[in-house]
């Protein structure tokens, strides 16, 4: 029992770590994503700036680079860009083809910075004095989080935006060790003097470094939480040691009271998810010979009663069923052995197995074969689970189809594929609802008013079970006509 409670504690510390980073990453991935969202919008505004001075650049070409007709040009361009302030023309090197970001300065309460981009054809560059305004007042509005805030520096140092810009230090601020060209992550004491974790995006186009941060108490509330937790587990389980060297016989005999208890809780757990499906066998075999009047003959009214009965354990059986598969199919346990088979051959047998049930629902179903001499190739598949597949369909088609309808089953080869489609005059299902057919537990409006018994998981196995098999299924439908599903398989 020492043991136990010395595992008890290292097992705090096992869940502990992971869990904790986990959370760490968590608001670093969340944090990231908005100083990107901001990086991105700050390149943006840039193209856009460089865009319209290409407006301006296609102008001065057109007039020849004339100095004369440049400053008139220039102060078009100004009364059709009010966010641009000043225009200039200075000389550059030839070989320069590249433009440049000043640093942000305020220019008459204003924040702006220069961008320079060389003219084509011409040993000109266009510098122009831009006030970045509207990008500024949207990361304004950019939260992280509940109390977090996004601020931004330029390559100089200089506060590009910051909630506490008259008391910041853009030097100290982009001295920080995790901003840098490649980004990072790190933890400081910001400006007013709280504790914050902080995520750096380098925005490449326009030169700013984009920091989002958020309160350590806010992005790690989770962490706090979870290490006192396991500090109170700790704590219990000292106490547990503590109690256990006091009285060994006593804890001893507590001991076993608990391993009985859980030796208990296990078969009970392992009955109900091993032998879920006994009793409900049982109770059909019970239905059944009373149904059959073994135990004595049975009026009209006993004898519906009992089908009823029967018909309801039935459908809990074959939910049981579809549940046990669901779960096998996404533990990857549902296994597969590929055989070649004959399709003709292989639908006979399984629309063979519907006649009866279509004759009772006054359905007529047909096996329809390819015209002419075409000859279908065999494919390799699972007979077992791919009956249980098509054979859903057939079961569907029936139910759901309308008094007199028809259900036709065909194949025909598909280049290198084999098709099979199962085909119906039934109900069809509701525009809006076809992508919906394939989820689990899904039902259509129409067929619910039906009242026809669907558990709404048989598409989602049939899907499964033909796409183990590498092939895929589509759907077409139109209410109150008919539905009409294909499946693809290939041909080996």
């Amino acid at each position: 029992m020492v043991g136990v409670g010395i595992i008890f504690i290292l097992a705090n510390f096992l869940w502990l770590y992971p869990f904790v980073r986990d959370v760490e990453q968590g608001a670093t991935r969340y944090q990231a994503e908005v100083a990107r969202r901001v990086a991105g919008r700050a390149d943006f505004f840039l193209e856009k700036k460089l865009r319209e001075m290409g407006e301006l650049a296609l102008d001065v070409l057109e007039a020849n680079a004339d100095s004369r007709k440049m400053p008139v040009i220039a102060a078009k361009f100004l009364g059709r860009h009010p966010d641009f302030i000043a225009i200039d023309f200075v000389p550059v090197g030839v070989s320069s083809a590249v433009y440049s970001v000043g640093p942000v300065t305020q220019a008459n309460g204003r924040k702006t910075i220069v961008i320079t981009a060389p003219l084509p054809y011409a040993s000109l560059a266009v510098k122009a004095t831009v006030t970045i305004g509207d990008v500024v007042g949207g990361i304004a509005r950019e939260r992280v989080g509940s109390f977090g805030r996004v601020y931004v520096i330029d390559r100089a140092g200089n506060v590009v935006f910051h909630q506490y810009e008259g008391i910041v230090n853009g030097s100290v601020a982009i001295a920080r060790p995790f901003m840098s060209v490649e980004g990072g992550a790190g933890t400081y004491r910001n400006e007013a003097g709280t504790d914050v974790t902080g995520v750096a995006i380098f925005a490449s186009g326009v030169g700013w470094t984009v920091v989002a941060e958020d309160p350590l108490s806010e992005a790690w509330a989770r962490k706090y939480q979870a290490i006192r937790l396991a500090i109170f587990l700790m704590i219990l389980g000292f106490i547990l040691l503590m109690l256990l060297a006091w009285s060994t016989k006593k804890v001893m005999g507590i001991a076993e009271r608990e391993r009985l208890l859980s030796a208990a809780k296990s078969e009970y757990v392992s009955l109900l998810a091993h032998q879920l499906r006994t009793p409900l066998a049982g109770t059909k075999w019970n239905l059944k010979t009373l149904a059959d009047g073994d135990w004595g003959p049975l009026n009209a009214k006993q004898k519906k009663f009992l089908e009823r009965s029967y018909e309801t354990n039935e459908q809990m059986i074959a939910l049981v069923r579809d549940l046990l598969d669901i779960t096998r199919i996404e533990e990857g346990r549902y296994g597969f052995e590929l055989k070649k088979e004959d399709v003709g051959t292989f639908l006979a047998k399984v629309v063979n197995e519907f006649r009866d049930q279509a004759k009772v629902a006054g359905i007529s179903l047909v096996l329809k074969k390819p015209r002419g001499r075409v000859k279908v190739p065999q494919i390799a598949l699972d007979a077992e689970k791919m009956a249980m597949a098509v054979g859903n369909l057939i079961d569907n088609a029936i139910r759901y189809n309308k008094p007199k309808g028809s259900v036709e089953v065909g194949f025909a080869r598909e280049g290198s594929n084999v098709a099979i489609t199962v085909a119906d005059t039934g109900v069809g299902v509701p525009k809006g609802q076809v992508g919906q057919l394939f989820g689990k537990f899904f039902r259509g409006e129409n067929v619910v008013k039906m009242q026809v018994q669907g558990f709404g998981l048989g598409l989602f196995i049939v899907k499964n079970i033909i796409e183990k098999h590498g092939g895929a299924i589509a759907v077409e439908s139109k209410e109150n006509e008919g539905t009409t599903f294909t499946i693809t398989l290939p041909a080996r």
